[in-house]
């Protein structure tokens, strides 16, 4: 077994083996989509009918409330929004 890169997530002995466009492959056969190329970007784009959009593929909640935060005066016309001082991060207001 391998030794764990971070002790509270397990190492698996699986390994990809092979990738066909926006797919992996692990060594039992197992197939696993690429959430980083820009395929699964584009369909989901077309899926929602989101022309010439943009999409921004983020690890945690904390980064999507981050972004929504900082980007609502950019794509509205609000220019405060309303946090609530226990809120989850106590980000500021914008």
């Amino acid at each position: 077994m391998k030794a764990d890169i971070i002790p509270f997530y397990p190492s698996s002995d699986k390994t990809i083996e092979k990738s066909s466009g926006c797919y992996q492959y692990d060594s039992d056969g197992k197939e696993y989509l690429d959430f980083k190329s820009e395929k699964p970007s584009e369909e989901l784009q077309q899926i929602i009918g989101f022309e010439n959009g943009a999409s921004v593929l983020l690890s945690s909640g904390s980064e999507s409330i981050y972004l929504s935060i900082k980007m609502i005066p950019k794509l509205s016309d609000k220019k405060k929004i309303f946090i609530y001082a226990q809120s989850h991060e106590n980000y500021p207001l914008v």
